[in-house]
């Protein structure tokens, strides 16, 4: 057992040395259970908020909330918060080429954070000269990120319930190191959102459905990435032209005017996506997806979950030079994507797409997808 200098020396040079690996954001939390976010998540389960989410049970969020679960000498939970935002990319966003969200236009952030957390620790244990026991998060493991960024003090749940991290906003991605270092506790923040009500405001499709709460499945970073089946319709015309996740709640935050730039090179815009247009994954097979988005977050939504999510883009702009690439999409081995090619001719007043929807009409097999079809062409006439 540390006494108070011990612990104090202790969580300095953990600082310190996690300046020299880049990360000035952290902060250090006990490791003990987050009782009331669990509580509220598992709550928000049981009024149906992550139906979509078959693997987000309440037996997750006991694990989840619990370090000692997850290591058993766990004595402090280590939150770092890493700017992603790359002011670069700004000019190149465009509605009509299809929007990807921010902290998908880098490299894979699981695998860049990760590599750069487990070489931070080893200079950390060469600095204080022992091995303690840890395990390193970074969002693909059972653990209630935003609960112990918010017991460690790094910000406050936003409307959003995002984390909103001070001087640096949403535009953050969490990282978590629990060990059994004993480390000296930060304190939390005080703020609140106050009274501004933007995010849930602007959200299309009206998942922000109250304070400090999202309906899973009406969120478009739901839709457009975890989603495997069909995006309602009443919501797609919602979905505007984001092909892979969104961030209105955040480009309307205020807290995030104020947020600093991207830290680490990984996480920039890649030099592939500059000139990207989402038409070309209408025409990718599964070997030229792989070539284009391997190790990066975009696999997550595989090829068919962005096809389906282009078509559904493209009836948004309702471009009739488009016509073509829906009409041969129309063919796609993928029932979804065939239905949601539907849908999008459906929403182009071209004699062409009308005609291409009833020729197909004519040869479907798939039950759901002639459902679309159908539905389509009645609509089309309405167009």
């Amino acid at each position: 057992m540390m006494n108070n200098e011990q612990m104090k020396a202790l969580t300095a040079t953990a600082r310190a040395v996690a300046v020299n690996h880049g990360f000035p954001l952290l902060r250090v939390s006990e490791a003990a259970p987050a009782t009331s976010d669990a509580d509220i998540a598992s709550q928000r389960i049981k009024d149906g908020k992550f139906s979509g989410l078959q693997w987000f049970t309440e037996d997750r969020i006991k694990l989840a909330s619990q370090p000692t679960q997850l290591l058993p000498t766990a004595r402090s939970v280590v939150t770092f918060a890493v700017n992603y935002y790359d002011e670069g990319s700004e000019s190149l966003r465009d509605s009509n080429k299809g929007y990807v969200a921010r902290y998908a236009v880098g490299k894979d952030y699981h695998r860049t954070l990760k590599k750069r957390l487990s070489a931070y620790m080893l200079d950390l244990i060469t600095a204080i000269g022992f091995s303690p026991e840890y395990r390193i998060f970074v969002d693909d493991s059972p653990l209630l990120e935003r609960a112990f960024a918010r017991m460690s003090g790094l910000g406050w749940i936003g409307k959003n319930t995002n984390l909103l991290v001070p001087g640096s906003g949403s535009w953050v991605l969490l990282a978590e190191i629990i060990t059994s270092l004993e480390l000296i506790p930060d304190t939390p923040v005080k703020k609140t959102c106050g009274t501004c009500t933007k995010c849930i405001d602007i959200c299309p499709t009206g998942a922000i459905s109250a304070d400090y709460q999202v309906d899973n499945d009406r969120c478009i970073s739901y839709l457009t990435i975890e989603n495997r089946g069909a995006i309602p319709r009443n919501l797609r015309n919602g979905v505007g032209t984001w092909i892979f996740g969104c961030d209105l709640c955040q480009e309307i935050c205020p807290v995030n005017r104020k947020a600093k730039g991207v830290i680490f090179d990984e996480l920039r815009i890649r030099q592939d996506l500059r000139d990207f247009d989402m038409r070309e994954i209408l025409s990718m097979d599964e070997s030229a997806f792989l070539l284009r988005f391997q190790g990066t977050p975009v696999m997550r939504a595989k090829l068919k979950g962005m096809q389906r999510n282009v078509c559904v883009a493209l009836g948004n702009i309702g471009d009739i030079e488009d016509v073509a690439l829906l009409t041969q999409t129309l063919c796609n081995s993928a029932p979804l994507v065939r239905g949601h090619a539907a849908w999008a001719l459906s929403q182009i007043p071209s004699p062409g797409a009308l005609t291409s929807l009833k020729k197909r009409l004519s040869i479907e097999q798939d039950a759901w997808v002639l459902g679309e079809l159908e539905d389509a062409v009645k609509a089309h006439t309405l167009v």
